[in-house]
């Protein structure tokens, strides 16, 4: 995904080459590649690239719980739509997200089908989930501004949203994470990706 990110970049022809964010060495001067991503090798991150990214998880939950700019959802809805309850009725939360219950036929759907949340975002909660950049551990305890996550990590990374297989309606709340191998592959698996601001 992020070799992807920083071809993508390349393409855009409103954007340098020499804003890719992602590379194979700490000094910033090999952007990473596919061959990279195939071998394995370590990703170093230079945040301040404008060039297309991940969102961190950070990013990733402010986006998805976003109400007005001062408030936030609690976590326990999916974004844009209602809290959840074990009551909830599945078509009032089938208007925000692509769910096991009325996702016929089944299988990942084109984005834009579904209600938008305050930021006019859709499929966040539901559909795919979608991949962050950090790696997956326990949050820590300190009030952090614009986190990037560990700097390093077991195996896994974190993605968010809950998927259109989903059986279970409270994994498709905001709060919901899941630890993936970054190299691992399902038809329930996507991302979104995002640029820092100009």
């Amino acid at each position: 995904m992020v070799a992807f990110c920083n071809l993508l970049t390349v393409a855009d022809g409103n954007i340098a080459d020499t804003e890719r964010v992602y590379y194979s060495d700490a000094g910033f001067t090999t952007a990473y590649t596919a061959p990279d991503a195939a071998s394995h090798a370590p990703v170093y991150v230079n945040w301040s690239r404008k060039g297309y990214r991940l969102p961190t998880e950070a990013e990733w939950e402010y986006a998805a719980r976003y109400v007005d700019g001062t408030s936030w959802n609690r976590g326990d809805h999916v974004s844009g739509g209602p809290v959840y309850t074990d009551e909830t009725d599945p078509d009032k939360i089938s208007d925000y997200a692509w769910i096991e219950q009325v996702s016929n036929p089944r299988g990942s759907k084109e984005v834009g089908q579904k209600l938008p949340n305050a930021l006019g975002l859709r499929d966040m909660s539901g559909n795919v989930w979608e991949s962050c950049y950090d790696w997956y551990a326990d949050y820590g305890g300190t009030v952090v501004n614009d986190p990037t996550g560990p700097a390093s990590g077991g195996s896994d990374r974190v993605v968010r949203g809950g998927g259109w297989d989903e059986i279970s309606l409270n994994v498709l709340c905001c709060a919901t994470r899941l630890s993936v191998d970054p190299a691992g592959r399902w038809a329930g698996l996507g991302f979104r990706l995002c640029r820092s601001a100009e």
